[in-house]
């Protein structure tokens, strides 16, 4: 038997250059988007096995939506970049 839940998260970055904008999305799907995935994981984990030991938790992680908005910063301009991703947990709870 599987469950799936599924839910949005969001993060923001500010970059000083357009030629940030790349790798600030980059960090926020690979690093901070990813890392909460790992924690929900970690956190389903426990709690599944529990009940269920040997269970398999799995988390994948999808860019849904990003946005640039060019900010004023004094004499110069920033760029704040937010990114949603849906973060999917599938739990496997290996029935037989």
């Amino acid at each position: 038997m599987k469950f799936v839940i599924e839910f949005n998260w969001s993060g923001g970055r500010m970059a000083d250059e357009p030629d940030e904008i790349a790798d600030e999305l980059g960090y926020l799907l690979t690093l901070d988007a990813k890392a909460e995935a790992d924690d929900v994981r970690s956190q389903m984990e426990n709690i599944v096995w529990e009940r269920h030991p040997g269970s398999t938790v799995e988390t994948d992680v999808v860019p849904v939506s990003h946005n640039v908005i060019a900010v004023p910063n004094g004499g110069q301009v920033g760029y704040l970049i937010t990114l949603i991703a849906k973060i999917t947990v599938e739990i496997d709870y290996n029935f037989e």
